[in-house]
């Protein structure tokens, strides 16, 4: 993610409506100050607005103002994943779940058996 816009489409991409003057509440700043984050009209978020946003979108600050380190913050085990949501996972099937389960099983059972010299793509090839 190279832009604010970006980020910040990833991290709302789940959210429901209305999050827009949910943001604006928790920075202090007006509805038009956020659409300008949203549309890139404003390419940076000022330092004082920078972790309440981070907090509201649950993802690390030094990401969302940079777009460099990972997304969610560090010490964030809850949840492992960077491309899907909480609220994807969560309005999922149970039957999908399983299969997803399933899957990252084998692939973390077949790595830990593989040998030195086979890679992460032969292994899940």
């Amino acid at each position: 993610m190279t832009t604010l816009q970006q980020r910040i489409a990833l991290a709302a991409h789940d959210l429901p409506w209305g999050w827009k003057s949910k943001l604006a509440k928790k920075c202090k700043v007006s509805g038009p100050s956020v659409s300008d984050w949203v549309s890139g009209e404003t390419a940076t978020i000022n330092m004082e607005h920078l972790f309440d946003a981070a907090e509201f979108f649950n993802v690390s600050p030094k990401w969302l103002g940079t777009g460099k380190g990972p997304m969610r913050p560090i010490g964030d085990a809850s949840w492992p994943f960077d491309e899907i949501s909480l609220q994807q996972w969560e309005a999922a099937p149970e039957r999908v779940k399983g299969k997803i389960e399933g899957y990252a099983q084998r692939l973390i059972s077949e790595s830990a058996q593989a040998t030195p010299e086979e890679s992460p793509q032969k292994i899940a090839a």
